[in-house]
């Protein structure tokens, strides 16, 4: 009797889950038939992987952006659930690194400027369960005119490494007579680590320094209370005044001997003084374990107009030498990436009576939105007062 209930009672659930299954697949299938079906779009490049799961709408003679699709309101990128997106490494957007994971991808489309947006909320149907306090980014990008595409397209493109400074690829969406691409720099899981060896350090790229703007030797005797005796000290004394004044994601370089560091590209005011938050550090590669010159000369190149200011510290016992030319960008882009910290080799060395701290100060200005941002030499403020206004050492 047992035995017979045992095997019904099998059956039963094998049914039961028969039934499920089907459904199950019967409803992956139906969702090709869709009026707007599902599609991916992958890249990888062995260390990079990029997952976007969309679905793709047709115009069927409708007029798309400020029509269908309004301007100025949050759109799902898409048609039916939400349109997502997924990164196996960080990323860095527009000078914002955007951490691995998977997000919600969300537009603001507009006729001048869209807002493209990473958002928490991944899971959803629509923009219907959408909320801007999840938003992890929001950052803009330009539409073109493109050549009409009447069903919606999602594309990720490799970025050709000889017509840019910038190693990564685009997220190209193309829908009617519009396309908006979104540049997006690929890390990797080196990258991420935030612990450096010696042979990590990178040797500081130029022998002529290019001519800074101004420059100054701090003094010692702003260090005479901490008695530094190893390089690893001066080092420490620097950092504290510079993350009391909110200078942090520094960039290292071995150079020989001794060490160089190189602060954030940051915005400044007419008088010297930084400018307010959120424009003062908004170029800045926000959390990177390393920091890249040549990364800043592109942001530059896109930036809003204003003054930016560079400031580099080097830590020498030797005199400097300067090219005797001015900075170029050809000469900027030499910089590669930086590392995170001191490497343990130079910062066992002694801090001798012989070194000096030298501050270099490269200004940077940008007078209108279509032009490069132009290196400033002499500089219009002198560099004392640079760290004045900056809060830095001389108060």
């Amino acid at each position: 009797m047992k035995t017979k209930y045992h095997t019904i009672l099998y059956l039963i659930v094998f049914s039961v889950l028969l039934c499920l299954s089907s459904t199950k697949a019967k409803a992956q299938k139906d969702n090709s038939k869709r009026p707007s079906p599902p599609a991916i779009a992958n890249y990888e490049n062995g260390v990079n992987k990029i997952t976007i799961d969309y679905s793709r709408p047709s115009t069927k003679g409708r007029a798309i952006f400020g029509g269908l699709v309004e301007y100025g309101n949050v759109w799902r990128t898409g048609a039916n659930e939400s349109t997502t997106i997924e990164f196996n490494n960080d990323v860095i957007i527009n000078g914002e690194r955007l951490p691995a994971g998977k997000y919600g991808l969300f537009t603001i489309p507009d006729k001048d400027e869209w807002i493209v947006i990473f958002n928490k909320k991944f899971d959803g149907w629509g923009a219907f369960e959408y909320k801007s306090e999840e938003d992890v980014l929001r950052t803009p990008a330009k539409p073109s005119l493109n050549n009409k595409t009447d069903i919606f397209t999602i594309e990720i493109n490799q970025i050709d490494s000889e017509l840019s400074l910038i190693n990564g690829v685009t997220i190209d969406l193309m829908w009617g007579e519009t396309k908006v691409s979104l540049p997006v720099e690929l890390t990797n899981s080196d990258n991420n680590n935030s612990e450096n060896s010696s042979s990590d350090v990178r040797s500081f790229p130029w022998s002529s320094i290019p001519q800074p703007s101004d420059r100054l030797f701090l003094s010692k005797v702003l260090f005479q209370e901490r008695k530094p005796s190893t390089l690893k000290d001066i080092n420490e004394i620097l950092l504290e005044a510079l993350a009391e004044a909110d200078y942090n994601n520094l960039s290292y370089f071995d150079k020989e001997n001794d060490f160089v560091f190189v602060c954030p590209v940051e915005q400044f005011k007419e008088d010297g003084s930084p400018e307010d938050d959120p424009h003062r550090f908004n170029l800045t590669l926000k959390g990177l374990s390393e920091f890249s010159l040549k990364e800043i000369i592109r942001y530059l190149f896109n930036a809003k107009v204003g003054r930016y200011r560079i400031l580099v510290f080097v830590i020498s016992d030797d005199q400097l030498k300067f090219s005797s030319e001015k900075a170029r960008y050809k000469q900027i882009m030499e910089y590669t990436k930086g590392s995170n910290k001191i490497s343990s080799e130079v910062e066992s060395k002694p801090f001798t009576d012989d070194h000096y701290v030298n501050v270099l100060v490269y200004e940077f200005r940008k007078s209108k939105e279509s032009e490069e941002a132009k290196f400033v030499n002499p500089g219009e403020i002198k560099a004392k007062i640079h760290l004045n206004k900056a809060d830095l050492f001389y108060r």
